[in-house]
């Protein structure tokens, strides 16, 4: 789910029935933005379901993956499907999160079960034309820019590691840092994933959500559990 960031009375979601919608809030009436399955239950070989979404607000997108590796883009204002889907990770592998840059919004970061996260300009969408690919042990639950800034990474992946990047313009061939911990625990009922703390300006602190941990980057442990 994403609350529209430049009209907070409407929120957007979606479902692993392959469908997004939009409710007003204030009405409580629902419009539906894309369906993935227009022809129904055929079989898992065509089911495609939708677990990665953002919202672009400076150019008025929605973007939206599915679990075959493919981007859609739609038109918040006109609720219209841009271009055809394009394939951002491993044909047939699932788009686990979208996240766009908070301070350039054209500039994406998708995670994928295909074992990478990758940095993409939407502005200049190919299947070819990733702007890094961040390679990862295992699938990878979630991925995301720090808050303000959007100049670190931050990454949680299946093989018990929260890893991050420090510049994104710089050397991304291995993370800044990685940081143990265990992701096992009940990891078939809820992916962990990994996120900043807002509150903090110098956006070397995060949360994660198993028992709550809070982390200072720097420090590479928690600095206390709750």
């Amino acid at each position: 789910m994403k609350f529209d960031t430049a009209n907070d009375g409407v929120l957007y979601t979606a479902s692993s029935d392959g469908t997004i919608s939009s409710t007003d809030l204030d009405t409580g009436i629902g419009s539906p933005l894309l369906n993935l399955n227009p022809d129904g239950w055929s079989g898992p070989s065509t089911w495609r379901m939708i677990y990665g979404m953002d919202l672009n607000t400076e150019k008025g997108l929605l973007l939206v993956a599915d679990s075959f590796g493919f981007l859609y883009l739609l038109d918040r204002r006109s609720k219209e499907r841009i271009g055809q889907p394009i394939l951002i990770h491993k044909k047939g592998s699932k788009v686990t999160g979208l996240h766009c840059n908070p301070a350039q919004p054209e500039v994406l970061l998708s995670s994928g079960n295909d074992h990478f996260a990758r940095i993409w300009d939407t502005r200049k969408l190919d299947p070819k034309s990733a702007l890094a690919s961040l390679a990862h042990g295992r699938v990878v639950n979630s991925g995301y820019f720090s808050p303000r800034s959007g100049n670190k990474i931050m990454t949680t992946c299946q093989d018990n590691r929260i890893r991050v990047w420090d510049y994104i313009f710089g050397n991304l061939e291995s993370p800044s840092r990685e940081i143990v911990h265990s992701h096992d625990f009940n990891r078939h009922l809820t992916p962990f994933k990994a996120e900043w703390d807002p509150k903090v300006l110098a956006m070397n602190c995060f949360l994660f959500f198993s028992f709550l941990f809070v982390f200072v980057a720097k420090l590479q442990k928690a600095t206390c559990q709750l």
